[in-house]
């Protein structure tokens, strides 16, 4: 039995327009493919089950403690996912931009209290599914219980990555690293966002970005 404490809570009714939802579905189809390969018939009963919502920015889509009932895909747009400490400070887990999946994987799989919170940092438009659309979409397509686990390992590589640069990197290299895994979002994210997610004051990711300045003596 769920525990008491859980909240759900549908996102608003903001549908993305329906001349952007055919776009969506074919980014969707786009990612889907690089993993499995879906017939039109496999694809349209996915399709079928994936809800179309519009965050405008800064809308929270998932709170801490509430039930997470949906997995992600960003159309357009950017999502991040934090947690927030007891002093009132985020730490934000990753970012979603387009083509990205998201959820809190605890919560969605165990059906317990989020631990996090996701919310827009800029007007997106994303597709969800359910939890209950996707084990019957397990039981209908069996091949997106292959996408599911090819999808969980590269998620566990890509944490690994991130916990081992926390551990080994120095922060001016995690800023480095990160500008290199999201290029298209170091101009598009507050300063303070990327701070949160490199675990350093917004002050000393300043310093870290200013340009080294020039030696006015060198030599001409």
């Amino acid at each position: 039995m769920a525990s008491p404490d859980i909240r759900t809570r549908r996102v608003p009714p903001d549908t993305v327009p329906s001349r952007g939802i055919d776009a969506a579905l074919d980014r969707v189809k786009r990612n889907i493919s690089r993993h499995v390969k879906l017939t039109d018939d496999e694809f349209e009963r996915f399709a079928s089950m994936l809800v179309s919502r519009r965050i405008r920015k800064k809308e929270r889509l998932l709170r801490a403690g509430e039930l997470c009932w949906f997995e992600g895909f960003v159309h357009t747009g950017c999502l991040r996912v934090y947690c927030t400490d007891n002093e009132g400070a985020d730490h934000i887990l990753c970012f979603a931009p387009e083509d990205a999946w998201f959820t809190d994987v605890q919560s969605f799989v165990s059906k317990k209290p989020a631990q996090l919170n996701i919310d827009a940092v800029e007007s997106s438009d994303v597709l969800l599914i359910p939890g209950s659309s996707k084990e019957r979409l397990y039981r209908e397509v069996p091949k997106f219980e292959r996408l599911s686990r090819l999808m969980a390992q590269w998620a566990l590589v890509a944490l690994q990555e991130r916990l081992i640069g926390c551990m080994r990197l120095t922060a001016a290299e995690r800023y480095r690293d990160f500008k290199d895994r999201y290029p298209a979002l170091v101009n598009r994210i507050p300063q303070y966002q990327i701070a949160a997610y490199l675990g350093i004051s917004p002050e000393f990711l300043s310093k870290i970005r200013r340009p080294p300045r020039r030696n006015r003596f060198r030599r001409q």
